[in-house]
């Protein structure tokens, strides 16, 4: 009796290992860091670079999903971020021309297996400005698989437009459908991106209902005070949540707004980075 009670919890045991080794913890950052502008002044680019690639080199996120970010932006971060690479296009032209929503993954353990952009537009395919937006945007996404154990999760990465509001509206509409549409084996889903609207507006609550706000699992700084934005203000409230993290068949274990400063004191962007640890099973 004994012996089988041994062989019983041997089996257990393995049973629980296995189940340690299916399961994968994803670390993932959604991070507007604005543009490369020289009005900027104290806070432009130049001067704060070198803290941003290391606070995202620190973190060794498996996806970084960047908004608002200019060529020669993206060549400075793939040059310093070593195990990583990208894909995104330009938004001006579909190629390197105009702000790109990058997805920045590390190639150490995972793998690409398929990506494309398309612009949040009536006209999806091909380079355009949509409803009432100002400006073109787009939304890049990606199939990846896990390196550890052959799982495969979809990751999509966007910035709405900051002035149209019919375009926000149809933009998350647009993104859910194409979701729906390369989704068909119902796999992981994740959603980075600077939406440009509260939570408690019908954009975000469009999404809502069909994935879920990983904002629901923050940590208490977070949910003290859960603003996003602080447009390089020492002094901000953070009481405007406009950067997400949504998820679908995945879970979120942590959340956390990243509050680091420079090596000056400032603000390593006009946005706060999003950082959530997800397990998938």
């Amino acid at each position: 009796m004994k012996s089988v009670s041994i062989f019983l919890l041997v089996l257990l045991l393995e049973g629980l290992a296995l189940a340690g080794l299916n399961a994968q913890s994803i670390k993932v950052i959604s991070f507007n860091i604005r543009l490369d502008a020289a009005s900027d002044g104290i806070d432009r680019w130049d001067l704060r670079k070198k803290d941003l690639s290391d606070f995202l080199i620190g973190e060794q996120a498996v996806f970084i999903g960047l908004q608002e970010v200019t060529k020669n932006q993206l060549d400075y971060l793939n040059l310093e971020l070593h195990d990583y690479a990208f894909i995104g296009v330009g938004r001006d032209d579909g190629l390197e021309a105009g702000e790109f929503s990058p997805i920045l993954y590390d190639t150490s353990r995972v793998i690409m297996l398929s990506n494309n952009t398309f612009w949040l537009s009536e006209s999806p395919d091909s380079v355009s400005v949509g409803w009432d937006a100002m400006l073109p945007r787009i939304c890049t996404y990606g199939l990846f698989m896990l390196k550890a154990n052959k799982q495969q999760l979809f990751v999509f990465n966007t910035h709405f437009d900051h002035i149209g509001e019919e375009a926000r509206q149809k933009s998350a509409e647009l993104i859910l459908r194409k979701i729906s549409e390369v989704n068909q084996e119902n796999m992981a889903v994740v959603l980075l991106g600077d939406l440009n609207r509260r939570p408690d507006t019908k954009t975000i609550q469009l999404i809502n209902n069909e994935l879920i706000d990983g904002f629901k699992f923050a940590d208490e700084a977070s949910l003290k005070k859960p603003g996003t934005y602080n447009g390089f203000d020492l002094k901000s409230e953070l009481k405007n949540r406009i950067d997400y993290v949504f998820v679908k068949n995945i879970k979120v274990s942590a959340l956390k707004h990243g509050r680091q400063k420079s090596s000056e004191g400032r603000w390593l962007s006009d946005h706060l980075p999003v950082i959530a640890t997800l397990q998938m099973e």
